[in-house]
């Protein structure tokens, strides 16, 4: 291997832990998808939700949209 040509992967998402104590919710989106390289995507993101009456796990990986887990 030559010197420059070595391939890197995209970074990894994020993680996020979000806590609320209102009966509003959020209404937005969140987004920790990982980044993406010539030689590969990174790993999926995650936000972690404690509403007032449930709690959510988003898994983010940017294809088609983040997946809610209700726990």
């Amino acid at each position: 291997m030559s010197a420059g040509s070595a391939t890197t992967g995209g970074g990894a998402g994020g993680r996020i832990s979000v806590t609320y104590t209102t009966s509003s919710e959020f209404t937005g989106s969140w987004t920790t998808y990982g980044g993406k390289s010539t030689h590969s995507y990174g790993g999926a993101g995650t936000v972690y939700v404690v509403a007032v009456t449930k709690k959510f796990l988003y898994v983010d990986n940017k294809e088609p949209y983040p997946v809610p887990v209700i726990m």
